[in-house]
């Protein structure tokens, strides 16, 4: 009784906060060292029930369920979701191969469980006037062009734009312009301090899949990859190679595939082997 009251404080507790927009107090419950996630989940869920109000349940992430050694924790937590009538959920996830694996495959307990949102990139129109704002408002100027061509670069990738902007925007001084240059060069900063990630993730990648991966961050956005055009373009082997090898890197969320078009997934690191390798990788 005393290990198991130990690990149910462990699991779940409480936090005091501040909301930053209204700057009231907020109450948070956050998951803690979890040893028996089937226990856990019943915690949560016993908590859920007993709230006095409509609750909503964001789970960030949510593709990593699939990840756990415990085979059954997906059929656990659909089980709990169908019981409780207060609650909504929101599962949110990155790796698009695996989201969808999840809720489209039927034989996965959350099939066709929740209605599918792709969330898209902030529309150039919003992003662009934001980031040159920004600049102007602390005395420092930016061509809206060059924050259209960064943009696009990234293919609106919210991350990768705000950390280029940030960096040369720490780059530029009080009523100086930051120039294409200034933005290539924190660009090619931050492609340099990911040099070690990312030659770790590309020494972990069989040879053909390689092969393939090269292929599609030379392209950037890559069509019929198994056509025998792009086999022929690419200097690969063979359709089949092709497709085991596109199937591997898929389930690894190493590249996704939109209306059949390949791209690889982290943009930073589709520059860093265009870098490494051969390809084209400056904004233009």
């Amino acid at each position: 009784m005393i290990k198991l009251f130990i690990q149910t404080m462990k699991s779940i507790s409480g936090k005091f906060g501040f909301d930053p927009v209204t700057n009231l107090p907020t109450f948070n419950v956050e998951l803690g060292d979890i040893e028996q996630p089937e226990y856990t989940l019943e915690e949560v869920f016993r908590y859920l029930a007993a709230a006095d109000r409509p609750c909503i349940v964001a789970i960030d992430e949510f593709q990593q369920i699939a990840k756990y050694p415990e085979r059954n924790i997906e059929a656990l937590l659909r089980t709990h979701i169908q019981k409780i009538g207060n609650s909504n959920f929101i599962f949110a996830g990155s790796e698009r191969h695996m989201m969808q694996e999840i809720f489209l495959s039927a034989a996965r307990p959350f099939y066709h469980s929740a209605d599918m949102l792709e969330l898209k990139a902030i529309p150039e129109e919003m992003y662009v006037p934001f980031i040159v704002k920004h600049f102007r408002d602390r005395n420092r100027h930016i061509e809206t062009e060059n924050v259209k061509k960064v943009y696009h670069f990234f293919k609106g990738h919210t991350y990768y734009i705000q950390k280029a902007f940030n960096e040369s925007f720490a780059d530029t001084s009080e009523e100086a312009e930051c120039t294409l240059n200034t933005i290539q060069i924190a660009i090619n900063n931050m492609i340099a301090s990911n040099d070690t990630i990312f030659r770790e993730i590309l020494s972990n990648i069989p040879e053909k899949q390689k092969e393939l991966l090269y292929a599609i961050a030379k392209e950037g956005e890559a069509e019929r990859i198994t056509s025998a055009q792009f086999i022929k373009r690419h200097g690969l082997s063979s359709s089949s190679s092709v497709q085991s090898a596109m199937n591997k890197l898929l389930e690894k969320d190493i590249i996704t595939e939109i209306n059949k078009v390949f791209s690889v997934t982290d943009k930073l690191f589709a520059l860093w082997i265009n870098k490494i390798y051969g390809g084209i990788y400056l904004v233009t």
